[in-house]
């Protein structure tokens, strides 16, 4: 028997892998698993409570302050082509200290790197000196 992670099926297959955070206000809070709005093509595979790695079955029971790991097909559409570009925020930016819902609506950010950190915004999202944008160009 040969012990692979989560990133050997990465690299190998058409799956990826993703994880969030859920916190007080999301939704799945106090839900089990099975009553979850997944996608037909989405598995929870692993969720990290309190530094404990719990594989769920329907009955468990979501609550705050658990990472989930999502996973799911790969985006493969090979007459699809998606153009990422980034931008940096610099002092004299308009969307310095802005949050994401207030910008053009014309805009998706799909992630900043900040401080040597990766994030998926959310529309609360403040725009910082320095970040570096990655956009959607549509």
């Amino acid at each position: 028997m040969y012990l692979t992670t989560f990133n050997d099926y990465s690299d190998t297959e058409d799956v990826d892998f993703i994880t969030a955070e859920i916190d007080e206000t999301h939704k799945w809070v106090g839900r089990q698993v099975k009553n979850l709005e997944l996608m037909p093509s989405v598995l929870l595979v692993l969720i990290i409570r309190n530094n404990e790695n719990i594989i769920p079955n329907g009955n468990t029971v979501i609550e705050k302050g658990d990472r989930i790991v999502l996973c799911g097909s790969s985006f493969v559409d090979k007459g699809t082509r998606i153009n990422l570009y980034e931008s940096t925020v610099d002092k004299n930016s308009q969307y310095i200290n802005k949050s994401i819902r207030e910008l053009d609506r014309n805009i998706l950010i799909v992630l900043i790197k900040r401080e040597n950190k990766t994030m998926i915004p959310s529309g609360n999202t403040v725009l910082l000196e320095d970040d570096i944008l990655v956009l959607l160009d549509r």
